[in-house]
């Protein structure tokens, strides 16, 4: 037996190390804000060493969270081995939001965070702890690598640092030991095997494979159209959000014959509309197109349901009535269209065996071709509170990475009867973000109207 341990990356997740550059930061994101408790100083500070001392006590829910990565010689495919020198103090770290601790501040501080990468030579997450915030409270900033995690496993992230009461004990870190990693000739080794036994599979299911490729294709090989948001992004980030209460949200959608989803939806295509209109850009012509991943199913969900939709948002209707009918119309072809989780993984069956050289062509492929102007992920977060060693959590906003040629992407989140907006953009394409913030509250208050 082995006296070493590893987990290589799968497909997917590799693809998003692939997409990683300097100017596309692939980390999830998110800004918890937290009312003042027992963390919290009559000065405005936080208590890090009780932080940080109950992070690691969660950490064995999350093993990725003390692995780092390697790479296979010759191939260079990514795997995971444990940490021998991990520090919680160098993932846990804290900051203070210059005078006057507000709103702004904590956006802008939020916003630098979020620009800065992640380290690839230690575990791929951070979280930051932001104290002196005006109204007592402090906030939180986590950064976990897509390849780590996607959107649904982000919230499990959330709900597995946060306790469902304000009492629960401190509970000290169980002793971890970390396994040897495996040297090059290790992994070389390893390697010959496993490419040996993948060209076997390959081989027995190919018709499968090109069938899950086929099908991957279908889904996205439309060009979105040009637009103001879509140009050469840069390395900086502006993030801020905004929430509406959920059951305004939820009446709305029963009294325009759609979902939450949908309204949720129209409110970002009425929001943008008015924005690009300020900006002279006509929506009429064609609609922009959005991605909305679909993430990891969860236990009991099935196989045969989207992977991922690119639906087409009615920027170029004007009624809410109108943009919620044409949702879920555009949503009921998207999911047609797409291909099922079950054919995805054929896909990915087919990049793992070929090769981590075809993975990235796949990765370029992707980047060429601009199939969509931004990403829409919806996240169905706890409607119960979550607190932090006693300090209640009051908004949980998240922030999705920004792909090439995409200047904007919006993550929604539930949570304690509120749909939290959070919205990530390229500094240089849209540094009047506060501008979009208020349209997309007026397209609300639209909706909210409508008899």
């Amino acid at each position: 037996m082995a006296n070493y341990a590893y987990e290589r990356l799968s497909a997917q997740d590799a693809s998003f190390l692939l997409f990683e550059t300097p100017n596309e930061h692939m980390h999830l994101a998110w800004m918890w804000a937290f009312e003042a408790g027992p963390l919290t100083s009559a000065d405005g500070g936080v208590d890090i060493r009780r932080i940080r001392n109950h992070v690691a006590s969660r950490l064995y829910l999350f093993p990725r969270f003390r692995q780092k990565l390697a790479y296979t010689p010759v191939e260079k495919h990514p795997v995971w081995v444990d940490d021998e020198s991990f520090k919680i103090h160098y993932h846990v770290q804290h900051v203070a939001v210059p005078d006057p601790g507000d709103a702004a501040g904590l956006w802008a501080t939020t916003s630098a965070l979020f620009s800065q990468p992640l380290d690839p030579s230690k575990p791929l997450w951070e979280l930051w702890v932001i104290e002196g915030l005006a109204n007592g409270g402090f906030a939180i900033v986590s950064k976990t690598h897509h390849c780590m995690v996607d959107g649904r496993a982000s919230v499990d992230l959330m709900t597995g640092l946060l306790d469902e009461s304000p009492d629960a004990p401190d509970q000290d870190a169980p002793e971890w030991i970390p396994r040897p990693a495996p040297g090059p000739s290790d992994l070389l080794f390893d390697t010959v095997l496993d490419r040996a036994a993948l060209a076997v599979s390959f081989g027995r299911t190919i018709k499968d494979q090109i069938g899950g490729i086929r099908d991957a294709l279908r889904g996205g090989v439309q060009r979105a159209p040009t637009s103001p948001i879509n140009t050469t992004i840069g390395p900086h980030r502006l993030a801020n959000g905004i929430r509406f209460p959920r059951l305004a949200i939820e009446t709305a959608a029963q009294e325009l014959g759609g979902s939450v989803d949908d309204v949720a939806l129209a409110i970002i295509a009425g929001g943008l509309q008015t924005y690009l209109a300020r900006k002279s850009f006509d929506t009429s012509a064609a609609p922009l197109r959005v991605a909305m991943p679909a993430g990891t199913p969860r236990s009991g969900e099935d196989s045969a349901q989207p992977a991922a939709s690119i639906v087409a948002l009615p920027t170029n209707l004007h009624t809410p009535a109108q943009r919620v009918a044409a949702l879920v119309e555009a949503r009921r072809e998207a999911d047609e269209r797409a291909p099922s989780l079950e054919r995805s993984r054929g896909w990915l069956r087919f990049a793992e065996a070929a090769g981590h050289t075809v993975l990235g062509l796949g990765v370029e492929f992707r980047s060429w071709l601009h199939s969509f102007n931004l990403i829409v992920s919806v996240l169905p977060g706890p409607e119960e509170p979550r607190y932090l060693i006693g300090s209640k959590l009051i908004a949980a906003y998240p922030q999705i990475p920004l792909f090439q040629n995409q200047g904007l992407s919006i993550g929604v989140a539930s949570y304690g009867g509120q749909l939290h907006f959070g919205v990530s953009a390229d500094w240089e394409i849209l540094p009047d973000l506060l501008l979009l913030i208020s349209d997309f509250k007026s397209a609300y208050d639209e909706i909210i109207a409508t008899p």
